[in-house]
């Protein structure tokens, strides 16, 4: 479930734009060091 989380933020993010990448990346690295 949570690998299928993040997948879709990636497709999002590719979608939406440069922007919102950045963004995914804060996330997943956030996420990366809670877990």
């Amino acid at each position: 479930m949570g690998q299928r989380s993040r997948a879709s933020i990636l497709f999002s993010a590719v979608c939406d734009g440069n922007n919102t990448y950045d963004l995914v990346i804060f996330m997943f690295l956030h996420t990366a060091d809670k877990s």
